[in-house]
This record gives structure tokens, C-alpha cells and sequence, in this order.
């Protein structure tokens, strides 16, 4: 890849990591909710955010984990626990 120039699409950012774990929290999310049952009787938001802390973990791993992809990780799973605790994850003002 390198000399190829193609190095590039190697590259995990923060942003990469951000986009699985929201995709993994919707997905989880919504499956649950299907079943009208479980979403009146199960924490499906906290479920749903331990599979994307999981995910997010999961792609670090994946991609090598890197020192910036751990710290945009950490960022993540700060942000998905503050959500898991009832804070909002962006304040405004």
C-alpha cells in the first residue's frame, strides 16, 4: 500500500469510530423495538449503547489500535457512558 500511495485507506479517524458505534446504537436500538413487548419492559437504550461501546471496542481492535484510534475510542465510550448515566452527550451553552 505504501508504495502504491494508497496508505491512505488505511487511516481509522475518530470519526470512523463514531459512525460504527451510532450505527451499531441504531441498529441494536430499532431491532429491539420491533417487538413492542421488549421495548415496554426492556432498557433497550442502555442495551443498545453496551453494543455500541462493544462495536466501537471491537473496531479498534480491529484496525490495529493505534494511540489515536484508542484516544478516539476513549472519547466514545466517555460519551456513551455519560449517555448511559442520563447526561446529555453535546451540552448547549
Amino acid at each position: 500500500m505504501r508504495n502504491s500511495g494508497l496508505t491512505h485507506l488505511l487511516s481509522i479517524s475518530g470519526l470512523h469510530i463514531a459512525v460504527v458505534a451510532g450505527l451499531a446504537f441504531l441498529t441494536v436500538r430499532k431491532t429491539l423495538l420491533l417487538n413492542p413487548w421488549v421495548g415496554l419492559h426492556w432498557p433497550v437504550k442502555a442495551i443498545a449503547i453496551l453494543a455500541s461501546a462493544i462495536a466501537a471496542l471491537a473496531y479498534t481492535l480491529l484496525s490495529g489500535a493505534s494511540w489515536p484510534t484508542v484516544r478516539a475510542c476513549l472519547a466514545t465510550l466517555v460519551v456513551l457512558l455519560g449517555t448511559l448515566a442520563g447526561r446529555q452527550a453535546i451540552s448547549c451553552g
